[in-house]
């Protein structure tokens, strides 16, 4: 593409997992302020801005699954007719890779075969003077065709690989979750506090995970203000050069947190943490997180609310910050086996999180049903945020300690 197409206000849309619309546009906002006519729609937000622009926020969005360039719509009943009109489009470059992964969807249309509709798309662009399908690509490029009511949306993919996948994250433990989710997992913490304000405040809290698994919720905590610069994009190849190696327009932030600690049961579990760590390529990062083997569970027996240690003595808290967040995605018992959690009694293990911690916040991840029979703690306030991890309906769950 030219710098002229590059820098020409174009409409994008931004796929985001169900349940955290809202939070991509916040996410979006906070880095691109100047973007317009913003619309959350069911699975997405689009909006106006520049094609340059748009390939930056690759790396700087944490939420969404992937950036879409919306080319052109039209209304379409017939096969020929979807030939024609393909045919037609002024791809200008965006297309240029033989192997082509176009990805059908059809709901409420005359036009009803997504095969066919692959077919035919895939015929149109080789007959297309426009579209220059010449590298043998091992992966192929991303193209969009939505059929709703009877109108066609086409759309090209900038992002190439989902965007979740960040390039850090080369060791894994049982049941992961993947790191968009973990992102917006942390984004939630900050409630309805404006997030330029929420970057400023992490420097006074440390954000603690007990169950941290792979490490992903900590890495992403760490990263949320920074660009990920470890993989490449599918917009790349669009671009020359000298266009890749221009300078961005989106400031990174230097806020970060007073400290992130993740603990795990598992030795197996902190040693896939401590090499994701070392995949981030960020000495300042090996600086700040550290991960280390422990067992949340050996505290005795819960009655009437109250920790009863083996020794009689109360558990030892955390009080070296002013502020502690806990955030944590505990083994449900339904994908993994659960090893010390009580029979999924998940209150049991929040009480255990605020004697260690005493924290302002704790955040945890549960399938809705468990979520929808823990009983009430005293201290803290509760709000939820539903979405779906790994086919599961879950609610994050975030108890605010009460002002006294």
């Amino acid at each position: 593409m030219d710098n002229k197409e590059i820098n020409e206000l174009k409409r994008f849309f931004l796929v985001t997992p169900l349940g955290l619309e809202q939070l991509a546009a916040q996410e979006l906002v906070f880095w691109h302020k100047e973007a317009k006519d913003l619309e959350e729609l069911k699975g997405g937000v689009e909006f106006t801005s520049t094609f340059a622009k748009a390939c930056e926020l690759n790396t700087c969005l944490k939420v969404p699954s992937r950036i879409l360039l919306r080319l052109t719509d039209f209304r379409c009943r017939d096969f020929p007719k979807l030939f024609q009109k393909i045919q037609k489009i002024k791809w200008g470059g965006l297309l240029n890779s033989k192997h082509m992964d176009i990805v059908t969807s059809v709901h409420k249309s005359r036009i009803n075969n997504r095969k066919r509709v692959q077919l035919t798309v895939f015929e149109a662009l080789q007959k297309s003077k426009d579209a220059s399908l010449k590298l043998e690509d091992i992966k192929p490029q991303k193209l969009f065709i939505r059929f709703f009511n009877d109108q066609c949306f086409v759309s090209v993919d900038l992002s190439g690989d989902h965007l979740h996948q960040r390039g850090y994250k080369t060791f894994s433990t049982d049941a992961p979750i993947r790191e968009n989710l973990a992102a917006a997992m942390v984004y939630e913490m900050f409630g309805s506090k404006n997030w330029t304000q929420a970057a400023e405040d992490i420097g006074k809290i440390k954000l603690i995970d007990p169950m941290c698994g792979s490490g992903t919720l900590l890495l992403e905590a760490a990263q949320l203000f920074t660009k990920n610069k470890l993989r490449p994009y599918g917009c790349d190849k669009m671009l020359t050069a000298e266009q890749l190696e221009k300078p961005g327009v989106f400031e990174e932030s230097t806020y970060q947190w007073a400290g992130l600690e993740g603990y795990d049961i598992s030795d197996k579990s902190i040693e896939a943490s401590h090499q994701n760590l070392a995949n981030t390529q960020n000495v300042s990062l090996r600086k700040l997180i550290k991960f280390q083997e422990q067992d949340i569970f050996k505290a005795d027996e819960i009655e009437n609310n109250e920790a009863k240690p083996p020794d009689g003595k109360p558990l030892e808290k955390d009080t070296t910050v002013q502020r502690n967040w806990v955030i944590c995605n505990p083994p449900y018992g339904e994908r993994i086996k659960t090893e010390g959690l009580r029979n999924n009694d998940f209150h049991w293990l929040i009480m255990q999180i605020i004697k260690k911690y005493s924290p302002e916040n704790i955040g945890i991840l549960l399938p809705v049903k468990n979520v929808r029979g823990l009983k009430p703690i005293k201290a803290y306030k509760r709000r939820t945020k539903n979405f779906e991890n790994g086919g599961l309906k879950v609610s994050f769950l975030i108890l605010q300690k009460k002002a006294p």
